[in-house]
Parts: structure tokens; C-alpha cells; sequence
């Protein structure tokens, strides 16, 4: 038996435990809840990469369309004990096989104060336009708008505060997670509404250390997010930065808009994501590259957390030497329980 598929195996049986309530044949006792969900998103069409190949003859020509998909599944187990609340989340993508991707604990100590260790993606590094509409992050390479620059998922220790509908916090991460590297990283950030106008901001600092005393590299992140809700409408703007230290003297800055609107048509609901990013050196003679993002999803209701899609994605990128478009067109489903 290979060790993929034995992966894939134990991993499907924890979540047959997890969905059968196995866990749950002990005396749970009045302090115990215990909630399961999930959703599953699939999405099929055409797709141009907007690549230059080389064809039989040696002649170097636009490659062809062709069909392709992108898909993502997750679901997730909550268990509380008091003031103690346990999360775990496995995920399976289009072309990996079956993994968990989060484990937390945390414990509410009191008074809006929550404190925890394990897995966290702090929801105020996501931009309002993330995913453009197709609720995944996997179609950021067909096309669609990423609005994740800023979101980072990890283990480390995580503390927010709530009161109202405002909650902030900080995560502490055993790694650079700028540089991919071994060193720290401090995420810090808040999330909550006045009344129609809702807002998340957040900041990354870290470094990228070998535990040596050796030469320390400096990273940074920022995240500003403002949605206006209506009744049957929404929208939102949100800027992105990250910079990134390549040396002592050279960094990478990375920088994104985007602009997105929400607009109910009947029971349907028609999504427009625009966004304009630039990535640059601030070496001597660095190119800057510069990317423009257009999607359009309409959704369309079949039940209670199902829908039927239809989606257009493009992404034009312009290093001023070469101008390149992938895009995709398609249909597709999501479910949630």
C-alpha cells in the first residue's frame, strides 16, 4: 500500500468519525457542544494562460485554450468544554490529496478576552474582494483576483479582544512567513462595523533570523479594507502592501487595489471585482510589473447554501518588456452544511 493513498486513507476515516459523532460515546456532560461544517466549491471552463510556447516547427506561438478546473473542499469540527473550544479543519484541493490544515485551541478567559494556540488566519489580513467571488483561493491561477497578499496561517499563539462589534488581536508565528524562512512574525490587526460601514486593517512585522546572531532581515505587511452594506448591495475597497527585504540594501514591494461591488439582481446576485497591483525592486534598474484583475460572477440560488455560478476571470500582466493575460470562463457550484 502506497503511503499516499494510506494518507488518504486515515485522513478519510477521521473525517467519517468526525461527521458519525465517534468522539461523542463518552459522558459529554452539560458544558459540551459539538458542531460540524463545511462547503465544497467546483468550478469547470475554458482557460487561456496568455503563454508564448514553441510549436512542432520551432515558431514561437500564443498557446491554445483549453479546459480546465479549479476546485476546493473543507470541513471543520468544533468542540467546546466550558470556556475551552477546540477546532480542526481538514481541506482537499484540485491535484492534492486529502490534509489538515488547521488545529487551535483556545480559551475564553473572560470579558471579551479570548487567548490560543495552534493554527490562525486572522480574518482582517483578507481583503473584502478575496477570491472575487468564487469563494476559494484556488482561482487566483485561473485568473481571478487573489486580495490574500496580507494573509498569512501558521502555529503560534493568537490573543483578540471583543467588545461590541469590534474584536482586534495579534498572532505570534514560529517562522517568518514574509521571507519563508526560520526567524518571527508578529500579525496585528482589527476587524468589526459602525453601523452600515464595515473595516478590517491589519500590519505584519517580521524577520528572517538563522538563531545564529547573523545579519537579521526586515519584512513588512499593511492591510486597509472598507465595505459599505446596503440593503441587496455592497461595496467594498482595500489596499494591500507587502515589502519584502531581498538584502541589507535591496527590498521587494509589492502593492495591491482592488475595488469590488455586490449587486442583488431578484434573488440572484451579480459580483464585479476590479484590481490593479505592482511589484518592484527598489534596485537600480529594476523593472516594475504591473497587473490589472476584472472578474464577474453571477450567483444563482438553488437551496440554502447552494448556488449555481457563472464566472469570468482575467489577469493582464505588463513587465513593460511583455504583456501576458490569463483567463477563464466557466460555470460553477458550491455547497455548504
Amino acid at each position: 500500500m502506497s503511503r499516499k493513498f494510506f494518507k488518504t486513507l486515515v485522513m478519510t476515516g477521521v473525517v467519517a468519525m468526525i461527521t458519525t459523532g465517534a468522539y461523542a460515546a463518552d459522558d459529554m456532560g452539560d458544558d459540551y457542544k459539538f458542531k460540524v461544517k463545511g462547503k465544497i466549491r467546483s468550478y469547470f471552463g475554458q482557460y487561456t494562460s496568455g503563454k508564448t510556447v514553441t510549436n512542432a516547427a520551432g515558431e514561437s506561438v500564443d498557446e491554445a485554450s483549453y479546459f480546465q478546473e479549479f476546485n476546493e473542499g473543507n470541513i471543520a469540527g468544533a468542540v467546546e468544554r466550558g470556556p475551552m473550544k477546540g477546532y480542526f479543519e481538514i481541506e482537499s484541493r484540485a491535484g492534492s490529496s486529502i490534509k489538515a490544515t488547521m488545529r487551535q485551541i483556545t480559551l475564553d478567559v473572560g470579558n471579551g478576552l479570548n487567548v490560543g494556540v495552534g493554527t490562525f488566519k486572522p480574518k482582517w489580513a483578507y481583503a473584502f474582494s478575496w477570491g472575487a467571488g468564487t469563494e476559494t483561493s484556488e482561482s487566483h491561477g485561473s485568473g481571478f483576483f487573489s486580495g490574500l497578499l496580507t494573509k498569512l496561517e501558521s502555529d503560534g499563539l493568537n490573543v483578540e479582544y471583543k467588545a461590541g462589534d469590534h474584536k482586534m488581536g495579534f498572532t505570534m508565528y514560529e517562522g517568518d512567513l514574509i521571507g519563508k524562512t526560520t526567524g518571527s512574525t508578529m500579525q496585528y490587526g482589527a476587524l468589526g462595523k459602525f453601523g452600515a460601514i464595515h473595516y478590517r486593517v491589519g500590519g505584519i512585522s517580521s524577520t528572517s533570523d538563522d538563531h545564529t546572531g547573523d545579519t537579521t532581515l526586515a519584512h513588512s505587511g499593511t492591510h486597509v479594507g472598507v465595505q459599505y452594506k446596503m440593503d441587496g448591495m455592497a461595496f467594498s475597497f482595500d489596499n494591500e502592501s507587502k515589502t519584502k527585504a531581498k538584502s541589507s540594501t535591496t527590498n521587494n514591494t509589492e502593492t495591491w487595489n482592488s475595488v469590488q461591488g455586490v449587486i442583488g439582481v431578484g434573488e440572484h446576485e451579480a459580483i464585479v471585482t476590479y484590481g490593479m497591483g505592482s511589484s518592484k525592486d527598489d534596485s537600480a534598474g529594476a523593472v516594475e510589473t504591473k497587473t490589472t484583475d476584472l472578474a464577474v460572477v453571477y450567483v444563482i440560488p438553488v437551496a440554502k447554501k447552494a448556488d449555481f455560478r457563472i464566472a469570468y476571470g482575467s489577469s493582464a500582466e505588463d513587465d513593460t518588456v511583455d504583456t501576458a493575460t490569463t483567463s477563464f470562463a466557466g460555470v460553477g457550484m458550491m455547497v455548504g452544511f
